[in-house]
């Protein structure tokens, strides 16, 4: 089954359903877990006299993050952590295969039509291209209204 189960996770509501899936694989399976986070590349900044990477400024931001994450998993689950700056399915690609991940799970906004064209799917490249299986977890969706089903005779 799998034993090493790698998490791709951004600031979006889907990885948090990302990290409740992979818990509870894990769970299952008796499996670690390995968290990755690829930050979009940034120019370069200017600090007073000195210059810092996008990495260095966003620490916090992915302290944070990762902090969150924690919550989420219990301390047996978790074996490693990356931090990644580049594309992200091409990141979290590299992540997979050194790390020897058996499957991937992340999450996805479900964007459709001219803004997933536009902006492309990291789910839909990582499902494509992974060398292992990918789930693919979508947020859950917020409808105002929800009626209870009609039962037919």
């Amino acid at each position: 089954m799998f034993k090493k189960i790698l998490i791709a996770v951004d600031e979006g509501e889907s990885s948090e359903r990302a990290v409740d899936l992979a818990v509870e694989l894990a769970t299952q399976s008796g499996g670690k877990l390995a968290v990755v986070h690829v930050l979009r590349p940034a120019p370069v900044y200017a600090t007073g006299l000195e210059f810092a990477t996008p990495m260095e400024c966003m620490g916090d931001d992915c302290e944070d993050l990762f902090r969150a994450i924690r919550l989420r998993i219990p301390i047996p689950l978790l074996a490693d952590e990356f931090i990644y700056q580049g594309e992200a399915a091409e990141e979290i690609l590299r992540a997979a295969r050194s790390w020897g991940a058996d499957v991937i799970v992340c999450g996805t906004q479900g964007r459709r039509g001219l803004s997933h064209l536009v902006l492309g799917s990291t789910a839909e490249s990582l499902v494509r291209r992974a060398h292992c299986p990918v789930l693919v977890a979508k947020a859950e969706r917020k409808t105002a209204g929800v009626h209870e089903p009609v039962k037919c005779n």
